[in-house]
């Protein structure tokens, strides 16, 4: 093998490299994209069931991160909803929905946060990616800060 082949196939495997590092990086663009098609369209869902202030208290919940684990736990996140949301101190009055439908409206508002959250941090990411990039600050390093704007 001569020098100048050797030379041709250093440069053709920097060149495969360099393709492929831009591929991951439009693939995980994509990826964003798409998950804040899902976090409108979830979020029109929190809408529609109502579910946009079961979880008064952000990003703690009740001193955890995590949504409740224990009994005592549900029912302490419980009441504070009806407290900081309704106005009421008694849980046991009429019309009170119930703890299991509680539940179900505290999933969909924390899916909707977490998923948010991802979207928050892949967005992150991927802005520090393109600035560090020469190559990459042209056309997508506008349409980050752009979106950063909105």
């Amino acid at each position: 093998m001569s020098r100048s082949s050797a030379r041709d196939n250093v440069e053709q495997t920097a060149e495969y490299a360099a393709i492929g590092e831009k591929r991951s990086f439009i693939n995980w663009f994509l990826v964003l994209v798409i998950l804040v098609f899902v976090v409108v369209v979830w979020g029109a869902l929190v809408r529609l069931t109502g579910s946009g202030l079961s979880i008064p208290e952000w990003p703690i919940i009740n001193g955890s991160l995590l949504p409740p684990l224990s009994s005592g736990d549900w029912l302490a996140v419980y009441k504070t909803y009806y407290l900081e949301v309704h106005d009421i101190t008694d849980i046991t009055v009429a019309g009170v929905m119930p703890l299991s439908e509680f539940k179900t409206m505290f999933a969909i508002e924390y899916i909707h946060r977490l998923i948010a959250a991802v979207v928050g941090v892949l967005f992150l990411v991927l802005a520090i990616q393109a600035w560090r990039k020469k190559s990459r600050r042209g056309l997508i390093g506008k349409i980050l800060i752009a979106a950063a704007v909105l």
